[in-house]
């Protein structure tokens, strides 16, 4: 029904319009905040927190972050109700954990993006102020809980589709965005350990800063591909999702009009009816009478034979 295109079409687009508002939010602030002069200077590529702390930018940055933090969980609400019937019963609960720091992830974001630092902040870069009032505490908090939670959730979500055996999360599809995404879960620690290590080589504050900003530009880029990489995943499984409900409103159709004939399993012509409609994806479509290690097949109707039938 339209409700069900509607779910499919969201999962589809919905983690795509995320990252998409998320980049084009950051390269807005960091264009405003680089025409007004409102950047440290001598940084190309400042802490991203930064763009957004005084200036226009300001509410470029609260508006954008804080609907990308919201965009994020609806994003992972669809997922976990796409995802989890896919997924053997042992595994839910630990893919049930991933959504849940994915949730607590999103709310970070809203945060972080909602109480940018404190208006002085390139002040106190700059060594011209002192002390972190109550935003600075709060946007802090909210960035540190949007990137552990994410990378803890990805961690988590990894082991899931590893342990996995059922088919649709071994499409190959979602195999190959599934390793990706282990990708953006490494490149942050790299990142983070190549700032770390160069930075008593750097000869000034200045290189030390800039080097920091570079390390968080790796972790943000990282955890909004991280994201965004979960499309690929709501598509297939929207997909399913979309003809499973076809095929059962096609059956209890079927049921309505033989009440008074009941489906005859050995045929009268000598074949037999089709199994019931299950989970096997070919590419990423379902394919009727096959496996899947999730799905539940239920009851099959008692076989009756039509009164021409012969014994």
């Amino acid at each position: 029904g339209m409700g069900v295109s509607m779910l499919e079409n969201a999962a589809a687009v919905l983690p795509l319009a995320t990252a998409v508002t998320a980049v084009v939010t950051i390269l807005g602030c960091y264009a405003i905040s680089r025409g007004t002069a409102q950047l440290p200077t001598g940084l190309v590529f400042p802490q991203i927190s930064l763009l957004g702390c005084d200036g226009p930018a300001r509410l470029c940055f609260q508006c954008g972050l804080t609907t990308a933090g919201l965009m994020l969980a609806a994003n992972i609400a669809i997922y976990a109700h796409l995802a989890l019937p896919r997924f053997e019963e042992p595994l839910r609960p630990r893919l049930r954990v991933a959504v849940g720091l994915a949730f607590i992830a999103a709310a970070g974001l809203c945060v972080l993006g909602a109480v940018p630092l404190q208006r002085n902040c390139i002040d106190l870069v700059e060594g011209r102020a002192h002390g972190f009032t109550t935003d600075s505490i709060v946007h802090v908090t909210g960035a540190s809980t949007f990137f552990l939670a994410s990378w803890f959730h990805g961690i988590v979500a990894a082991t899931a589709y590893d342990a996995s055996r059922a088919l649709i999360v071994k499409d190959p599809a979602i195999s190959k965005a599934a390793t990706r995404r282990k990708l953006c879960l490494v490149a942050p620690v790299i990142a983070m350990v190549v700032a770390l290590g160069v930075k008593p080589l750097l000869p000034t504050r200045r290189a030390e800063l800039q080097a920091g900003a570079l390390q968080q530009w790796v972790a943000v880029a990282s955890m909004i591909a991280l994201f965004m990489l979960y499309s690929v995943d709501m598509r297939i499984f929207g997909s399913q999702y979309t003809e499973l409900t076809v095929a059962l409103e096609g059956q209890a159709g079927g049921a309505q009009c033989t009440e008074t004939h009941a489906p005859n399993h050995d045929g009268v012509d000598g074949t037999r009816d089709s199994p019931p409609y299950s989970g096997k994806l070919t590419g990423s479509r379902l394919a009727p009478g096959a496996t899947g290690a999730s799905e539940d097949r239920g009851p099959r109707p008692v076989a009756r034979r039509s009164p021409s039938s012969s014994e």
